[in-house]
């Protein structure tokens, strides 16, 4: 097929994609060619066009998209998914290729629902989405002979389900077990390897309630050795712990154990401030801390999963509807279940800015769990197929579906180039610029200010850290910098870089804590005040160093 092929009076077409008043000429409407229109000064032809639907409006060979009635290939799924690229942003001309490659079938709610997470992705969304179909359609031949007739196994009674009739797999209960069980042998080898490495291997599980976090947490747990991993799901934290939030769920963190997180940290950057149960500068240290944690844990070596389990609210409130009506699961709904449902756009934003500030980190896998079996295999495949461990089957593995996972994650230095002011830069307008200028101005000398900016230059062209998280490079041990080094391969350029990073760090530590013993004033000299004063200082040198940036 080859879009916008030429017209002459009277032909028939059909359109695919019309730009600006779309509502009048919505795509799939069909039309005949009135009168062919030369545009002057030599800028081309447009074609007037009588609609079926009554509409007038000329065809544009330069922003819309047409082909002969009789070459249409929009069916009804066909028409969903070129809607889904216009209401992206996205052109369906750059699409030509893959709407020739595309079969109805093809397009399915969980392949248009991923085209929305391939915008999170940094780089061209065009050539993003175009990577997604083409991988997508490569997995529909590699498995085709994998997915079984579904719902070949749903004789529950009404003891499980009650009136309500139960959510369906595409994946029937035989053919999940002969795919899962090759796969739970694989974790059992693996927790063989984390029995004996003196660390804990840690899985996060966030998502919406309903999600599935704990059908996959049982899962995964049904053959483990129950000596060497550890379920975390913790209750309402007391005073103190809301104090030493991250501590609170290290201190869970068990050596020769996978650690599950039925909930994590996250709790204090998505489910509180949704529900009002933090303050604004819980959530705002929250931000300002969850990334060195992460990085601290991975610098570590200890190995972090983090994984957003994604429904639609029709699949949560059927999910809900499910857990009312059933006698043996009526007791898994609460009156929190029923303010998620109203919260769901509130709980959108607060997963996003999550997501985007922590993907550097270590990546988040967004799972889309609307069919629980297809993202628990899916789940499970991303943890095997990215751990090395002895004896490993990568045949029992299989491959995961483009349209179920989605890796969200950055590469440090290009994150630079996304936008002239970064992440924190945006944030700070919300901060208190005269605490900023109290606390930065007025107590760095400036001849300081030369020697950090040095510093910082020095740390950009190392390439060992993502910049719009560089603050904690400002304060932190220098056995702590040397660690994030062992992650990165440098070259010559960036080597000499670091050395001299090296060589200027304990000046730089000494400037940021005279600084902050400056700020600290008459203030009881509290650890935790002093080492918060410092962090919150180090960032405000970083926004301005940023704002300022040549």
């Amino acid at each position: 097929m080859s879009l916008n092929p030429q017209l002459k009076q009277g032909d028939r077409v059909v359109c695919y994609y019309m730009e600006g008043e779309t509502s009048n000429v919505p795509i799939g409407t069909t039309g005949t060619v009135t009168k062919i229109v030369r545009v002057p000064f030599g800028m081309g032809t447009q074609y007037s066009v009588k609609w079926d639907n009554d509409s007038s409006l000329d065809l544009i060979p330069e922003t819309d998209a047409w082909d002969f009635e009789s070459e249409n290939v929009l069916g009804e799924s066909m028409e969903k998914f070129v809607n889904v690229l216009v209401d992206d942003g996205l052109n369906p001309d750059d699409f030509e290729d893959e709407i020739t490659k595309l079969n109805d079938d093809d397009i399915t709610d969980e392949f248009l629902r991923n085209i929305d997470r391939k915008l999170l992705k940094s780089g061209d969304k065009t050539e993003n989405v175009k990577k997604y179909i083409d991988k997508y359609l490569k997995s529909l031949d590699d498995r085709k002979d994998i997915e079984s007739e579904p719902n070949d196994d749903f004789d529950e009674d009404e003891f499980m389900y009650g009136s309500e009739e139960p959510i369906k797999s595409k994946i029937g209960k035989k053919q999940y077990i002969k795919e899962l069980m090759p796969m739970q042998v694989e974790l059992l080898k693996l927790q063989q390897m984390v029995k004996n490495s003196g660390k804990p291997f840690v899985v996060v599980f966030e998502g919406r309630d309903s999600a599935g976090k704990g059908t996959m947490i049982r899962t995964l747990t049904q053959y483990l050795d129950p000596k060497y991993f550890k379920v975390v799901a913790l209750g309402v934290p007391t005073p103190e712990e809301r104090k030493d939030w991250f501590n609170r769920y290290k201190d869970q963190m068990e050596p020769n154990k996978i650690i599950f997180f039925d909930r994590s940290w996250y709790n204090r950057g998505i489910v509180e401030p949704v529900m009002g149960y933090s303050s604004e500068d819980e959530y705002k240290d929250f931000m300002e801390n969850v990334y060195p944690f992460e990085r601290s844990l991975v610098s570590a070596g200890i190995p972090l999963f983090k994984f957003w389990f994604s429904i639609t609210p029709e699949t949560q409130e059927k999910r809900f509807n499910l857990r009312k009506s059933s006698p043996l699961k009526y007791w898994k709904f609460s009156p929190n279940d029923a303010k998620s449902l109203e919260k769901w756009d509130d709980y959108t934003e607060y997963k996003k800015k999550a997501i985007l500030a922590t993907k550097t980190a270590s990546p988040w896998y967004i799972i889309d769990t609307n069919d629980k079996r297809a993202g628990i295999l899916n789940a499970l495949r991303v943890i095997l197929n990215n751990t090395d461990y002895p004896g490993k089957n990568d045949t029992h593995i299989g491959m995961t579906y483009p349209e179920i996972v989605t890796t969200v994650k950055e590469d440090a230095l290009h994150e630079m180039t996304l936008t002239k002011k970064s992440k924190l830069i945006q944030e700070s307008n919300e901060l208190n610029k005269m605490f900023r200028r109290d606390d930065a101005y007025s107590n760095i000398e400036p001849k300081d200010w030369d020697t950090i900016k040095q510093y910082v230059e020095f740390l950009r062209k190392s390439g060992i850290v993502n910049m719009f998280q560089a603050a904690s490079f400002l304060y932190a041990p220098l056995e702590w910098i040397m660690d994030q080094a062992k992650w990165d391969d440098m070259d010559e350029y960036s080597e000499a870089a670091f050395e001299s990073l090296v060589e200027l760090q304990p000046k730089i530590q000494s400037i940021m804590v005279n600084a902050t013993m400056k700020s600290m004033g008459d203030e009881e000299f509290d650890l935790s005040k002093i080492n918060n004063k410092l962090k919150k200082i180090a960032t405000y040198v970083i926004e301005d160093l940023f704002e300022n940036w040549s």
